[in-house]
């Protein structure tokens, strides 16, 4: 972790650990990519009670705001070109269904916490 503090800010850079972000499965080392198949979620996350089921996967028919066209991730069946041609911007390939779909904002929010620990 590199740290900068000027005045009030501070500048904080993360490296070397996992990627749980959006397209993580994309580029995940062998020992990471089995935490994000449909196989491990649904035993460990998506089939474990009501929070489980809260939790968005690939293809679950859940879509935070309607008619957004960025998230797409609740559909399932359709191919990249057929969501384009849907009038979703396809930022990322589309994945199997329940399998991870990312924390997208988590490592930015996470850091605003103080937790004595210094992130």
């Amino acid at each position: 972790m590199a740290l900068l503090q000027r005045g009030v800010f501070e500048y904080r850079e993360f490296k070397g650990g996992p990627n749980y972000g959006y397209g993580a499965q994309l580029n995940a080392a062998s020992q990471y990519s089995v935490y994000m198949t449909a196989s491990w979620m649904k035993e460990n996350i998506s089939d474990r009670g009501p929070l489980g089921d809260l939790y968005r996967v690939w293809g679950d028919g859940k879509q935070m705001v309607k008619g957004d066209i960025m998230d797409y991730f609740g559909l399932s069946g359709h191919t990249n070109d057929e969501l384009k041609k849907m009038g979703y911007i396809v930022w990322m390939p589309v994945q199997e269904k329940g399998s991870w779909l990312g924390e997208g904002d988590d490592p930015t929010f996470m850091n605003m916490l103080d937790n004595g620990l210094r992130a």
